[in-house]
């Protein structure tokens, strides 16, 4: 049986700790029919997560840190923050969807606000999916052109002062990032300025260059997010000896890390552990994978919980997961 060995979830070579995200959302926790190996090829796409900080050392409220850049790409360096001023210092990367999307956003608030309102983004953890020179970043804020409209830095690729500083001082762990500095310097709000909370982040803007700023909601904003990063660091810590399996080709140990996975908690690694287990055993044992697939198929609670209640649904799940006709009749 010829099958062509599909990718395996988390299978691409990452600095530890790091791994991409659509909007802050893990691959585990995604409530989708949709096996792992098919949601990792967009997953792993477009952000990226670092380890949170233990204890923010910056919070809401604190004086912003200076932005000690590398290279000034484009617009008036910001070397220091004015006073009656207010900024919003974003994170970002070229190869981030999300960061991407937020651009024009950005570009219409500076200038909405201009002469009140300074935007700088600042561009970190080019390394990690991009091209880390600064010509090459110079060439893509130039293509960008009007849908960046606003201040551009670049962190030291190597050092990363500014990440440092701000996102890992923050407990800030994805990008895009948006902090906002108030007129008297403070840091006034930070998150995800997408999704569910662009809301939160136009208001917050307004409300500081409105000299209003509700520090205690930001500050309860701040600590979900911390929380949010002490999870992710957690459930990477679990998954890493079996994206170190995956990575030297140990299918054996990439099952048997598997297993030990949807053990550990069913709720959130049935789905994705077994897709990874089936493509796993094909890549040494394919009598074996055609067995677990049949086993499985054959239970109508199992296929529920993986949400492909039916069994043609199923089968043709498994069959265009892996390439081959592991099943020419389902049940």
């Amino acid at each position: 049986m010829q099958i062509k060995i599909p990718p395996f979830p988390f299978s691409s070579p990452e600095t530890s700790l790091f791994i991409r995200i659509i909007q802050d959302v893990i691959i585990m926790n995604l409530p989708s029919p949709l096996p792992a190996v098919a949601l990792v090829c967009v997953t792993l796409a477009v952000s990226g997560v670092a380890g949170a900080a233990d204890s923010p050392s910056l919070r809401i409220g604190d004086p912003a840190p200076p932005i000690q850049a590398m290279a000034w790409i484009k617009g008036e360096p910001v070397e220091a923050f004015q006073s009656g001023h207010v900024y919003v210092v974003e994170f970002w990367a070229t190869w981030c969807g999300p960061c991407i999307a937020v651009m024009p956003h950005l570009s219409e608030l500076a200038r909405r606000h201009a002469g009140k309102l300074t935007v700088v983004g600042v561009n970190v953890m080019e390394a990690r999916g991009g091209d880390p020179r600064v010509d090459a970043v110079r060439a893509f804020v130039e293509r960008k052109g009007e849908d960046m409209d606003y201040v551009v830095a670049m962190d030291n690729p190597a050092t990363e002062p500014v990440f440092k500083a701000w996102m890992n001082a923050a407990g800030a762990f994805g990008i895009p990032t948006s902090f906002i500095v108030d007129g008297g310097g403070r840091l006034v709000w930070m998150g995800n300025p997408m999704g569910a909370r662009l809301a939160d982040f136009d208001h917050a803007l307004e409300q500081a260059l409105a000299g209003n700023s509700d520090l205690a909601a930001a500050k309860i904003l701040q600590a979900e997010a911390n929380a949010q990063a002490e999870a992710r660091r957690r459930k990477q810590e679990e998954l890493r000896p079996l994206r170190e399996a995956q990575q030297r080709g140990d299918y054996p140990v990439v099952v048997a890390e598997a297993h030990k996975l949807a053990m550990l908690d069913p709720g959130r690694y049935r789905a994705m552990m077994f897709w990874t287990e089936l493509a796993a055993l094909v890549a040494f044992d394919e009598s074996q994978a055609l067995d677990l697939a049949k086993q499985r198929g054959a239970d109508p609670v199992f296929r529920q919980q993986i949400g492909l209640a039916d069994a043609g649904a199923y089968w043709n799940k498994v069959n265009e997961v892996l390439q081959g006709d592991l099943n020419p009749s389902p049940e």
